[in-house]
């Protein structure tokens, strides 16, 4: 970010001298356009389960082999796009000490928090889902902890660090079981977890 000019922009993309900062006014306008457009892309990217999935769950105790599935996919698809995910971590760290940028990457945040609350809920109704909000924030959290375990230093025993600069290698078997098993299981204690904490706590 500390080497972040309008004309490095410009020669990667291709455009011709001039063309970030008529369209984005300051490098700060270019940063700020990138967050929202990198929420839109993730957004896609948050789980859903059929509301019959839940219940059958909620009713058996057990997970149905369709969500361990769907969670899988979840992982290898957050974790095939390795420069997107760098961005993001890239990002959080420049906006430190900037209140605009943190304004921003705040409400992109809400809006996962919103969907993924959303998909917590889905068997249980409008009144659940603003319940659901800290159990989300904690699925999220675990979620961006993951990846960035996965981008510091992949722990697949086969895996070959390319060297630096080089993008991390691919995710093993290994790597997207554990990360599947810790999504579902946060996601189960996310849906208990307006009954479990204790009153007062937000």
């Amino acid at each position: 970010m500390r080497d972040l000019t309008h004309r490095k922009v410009e020669r990667r993309a291709g455009l011709a001298q001039g063309s970030t900062k008529y369209h984005f006014g300051s490098l700060g306008g270019l940063v700020e356009a990138v967050v929202e457009r990198m929420v839109e892309i993730e957004l896609d990217t948050v789980m859903t389960v059929p509301p019959s999935l839940l219940a059958e769950a909620d009713a058996t105790g057990q997970v149905p082999e369709a969500v361990w599935q769907q969670a899988r996919a979840v992982c290898a698809e957050i974790l095939a796009r390795p420069a997107l995910l760098r961005a993001r971590f890239e990002l959080y760290l420049h906006a430190i000490g900037r209140p605009g940028l943190q304004d921003i990457i705040r409400r992109g945040r809400e809006r996962f928090v919103a969907r993924t609350a959303t998909a917590l809920t889905a068997d249980r109704g409008g009144p659940a889902v603003a319940q659901a909000a800290s159990g989300a924030r904690m699925v999220l959290a675990l979620v961006d902890g993951m990846v960035l375990h996965h981008l510091s230093a992949p722990d697949d025993p086969d895996a070959a660090s390319g060297g630096p600069g080089t993008a991390p290698p691919p995710p093993g078997p290994g790597t997207l079981d554990r990360m599947s098993l810790h999504l579902v299981a946060s996601a189960v204690v996310a849906r208990q977890l307006p009954e479990l904490r204790p009153e007062g706590y937000g």
